[in-house]
């Protein structure tokens, strides 16, 4: 709404958007052969419901199946709670709202909810309830298999009662197996191999001032920079401050940006700071998201701090609380991130653990998670529609340690 230049590529790309369900009952599936002996209960997921407006084409595919019996879970449309990562943030009424879902789900009698969220289905069927995905149904029912028996793996709960260990640990391989696939058992190594298979130019430093002579080196005067702020940690120990000075009197614009704030800027007509700009780095704020992004994405490199690092995988994750979007689908094109040797853990969950901090009953986590394996791959892509959100196209990584 707030970018009227993009309107009618974005209604182009929305009129090539449709839900499977959708899809398929404008297809004109013919009806599968076999009959069905089960009852199922069918749950509107908000988004389809209420922003799509599709609510009878995945019960008219439901009820194209011989021998089901479809019943509703009044009120319809009813909220299950899930809204993404809304249920972490306000457990308490999404906890509320779910089991309000899974009383009418139980006072229906049926055997088997079906959704089309997979949202939906995660939440609903966390302890284990009888869930699947209205393909799923559809599967089953075509190869004549049970429809309720593709339910019953769901009914084993999938989170164990118990919380991991914290702060997580390696579990210890079994006895003659290597800890790690590097040669050496050394983690920072393996993970800067992992990182190098996927296309990271990776560098390795002995300190954060050397970290920051790195990227020193991939700019020129005429250039201009991005520095996040979740690149703090992992600088700390350098003058951050009088390195930024020297770049800008090396003619390059550096703007630093705060947690809460969309920044970025360009370097000033002198190359460096005027009477008016008493510290280094400079603070604008666009007003819109666009005029964000167009001018995050014009800067030359951007800077940012990795929370953690998963060795085996190579994948590198940035925890972000402010209210930018993604930042890494807003960086340029090139994309440096610093990590130090703390933050490098064995694999995924491990890496995705450190981000989240402690696991309690009452979970906080950041609003944004990103993991990035690699860069953007994306190129084949109507860029034109997609305008800034592809990520970069060149990822570095600088290992302080």
């Amino acid at each position: 709404a707030d970018e009227p230049e993009y309107a009618d590529r974005a209604r182009v790309f929305a009129a090539r958007v449709r839900d499977v369900g959708e899809f398929l009952d404008e297809l004109g599936l013919v009806p599968p052969a076999a009959a069905a002996d089960v009852t199922v209960a069918y749950h509107d997921s908000c988004h389809l419901a209420l922003v799509q407006g599709v609510r009878e084409q995945p019960r008219a595919l439901l009820d194209s199946i011989p021998g089901m019996r479809r019943v509703e879970m009044p009120p319809g449309e009813a909220c299950c709670g899930s809204g993404g990562i809304w249920s972490l943030r306000h457990p308490d009424v999404a906890s509320s709202l779910r089991q309000n879902r899974l009383e009418r789900f139980e006072e229906s009698g049926a055997d088997v909810l079906v959704s089309n969220n997979p949202g939906c289905l995660l939440h609903l069927g966390d302890d284990g309830q009888p869930v699947m995905h209205l393909v799923q149904v559809l599967a089953r029912a075509y190869e004549g298999r049970p429809v309720a028996a593709g339910a019953a793996a769901g009914r084993e709960p999938r989170v164990s009662a118990a919380m991991p260990a914290w702060p997580p640990e390696t579990p210890a391989p079994p006895e003659g197996a290597p800890v790690l696939l590097h040669p050496d058992g050394d983690l920072v190594a393996e993970a800067m191999e992992s990182l190098a298979r996927g296309g990271w130019l990776v560098h390795r430093c002995a300190d954060p001032g050397a970290a920051l002579d790195y990227v020193s080196g991939l700019l020129a005067a005429g250039q201009s920079l991005v520095l996040d702020r979740s690149a703090e940690g992992a600088l700390e120990g350098a003058d951050v401050a009088a390195w930024i000075r020297s770049m800008e009197e090396r003619g390059v614009g550096v703007v630093e940006a705060e947690p809460g704030v969309g920044v970025v800027g360009a370097a000033s007509d002198g190359g460096g700071p005027t009477p008016d700009e008493p510290r280094a780095g400079r603070r604008l704020t666009p007003p819109t998201p666009h005029e964000r992004r167009v001018a995050l994405l014009a800067a030359d490199v951007g800077v940012t701090g990795a929370s953690s690092v998963a060795a085996r995988t190579g994948t590198v994750f940035l925890a972000e609380e402010h209210g930018w979007g993604r930042l890494t689908s807003n960086m340029p094109y090139r994309h440096v991130v610093v990590a130090r040797r703390d933050c490098v853990m064995a694999d995924l969950y491990d890496g995705v653990a450190r981000v989240a901090g402690p696991p309690t009953s009452r979970p906080r986590l950041p609003r944004y998670i990103s993991g990035i394996s690699g860069p953007s791959r994306t190129g084949d892509i109507d860029m034109e529609i997609v305008q800034g959100m592809h990520g970069p196209g060149e990822v570095h990584l600088v290992m302080v340690g």
